[in-house]
């Protein structure tokens, strides 16, 4: 699997320290069987919040294949290094698409699009039409109850 390891080194190292740590970096990754894809030096940067009394650090980044069994174990070492202030490693899909994958999932996303729409209207509650009833006056109404106690009674 590729992966990207983003790291901080804390300022209190000079720049003549900097690539020493990241060799340690990459020769931890190389002797557990990984292989460097590129590295990305940032240089010297604030950061947004001080962490641990720093308020400068050299960013850097490393892209890398592994194995994902391993990789707990490196970033396991990572971190009980005193030389990086953080670390973040994610997983990178690398994926090359052609003009006839983009097409297609343009289609994809107008298919998806219509059937969205379409659940939309089904949901739509209609309204039943309410028929106009008449008014009844109260005397046509009392008859009509005491029909109905009357065969209530009689049953």
């Amino acid at each position: 699997m590729d992966y990207e390891l983003a790291y901080i080194i804390p300022a209190k190292f000079s720049e003549d320290e900097v690539p020493k740590i990241n060799h340690k970096i990459t020769r931890l990754i190389l002797d557990s069987g990984g292989q460097i894809i590129n590295e990305e030096s940032w240089g010297k940067r604030k950061l947004a919040y001080p962490i641990k009394q720093n308020k400068y650090g050299y960013y850097q980044i490393l892209k890398f294949a592994l194995d994902p069994l391993v990789l707990q174990k490196i970033e396991h070492q990572i971190k009980l290094d005193s030389s990086i202030l953080r670390y973040m490693t994610t997983k990178v899909k690398y994926r090359v698409t052609t003009e006839k994958e983009k097409k297609r999932a343009e289609l994809k996303k107008v298919e998806v699009k219509k059937i969205e729409e379409k659940k939309i209207e089904e949901k739509k509650i209609v309204k039943p039409r309410v028929e106009k009833v008449k008014k009844i006056s109260i005397e046509d109404l009392d008859q009509k109850l005491d029909e109905i106690l009357k065969d209530d009674i009689v049953k």
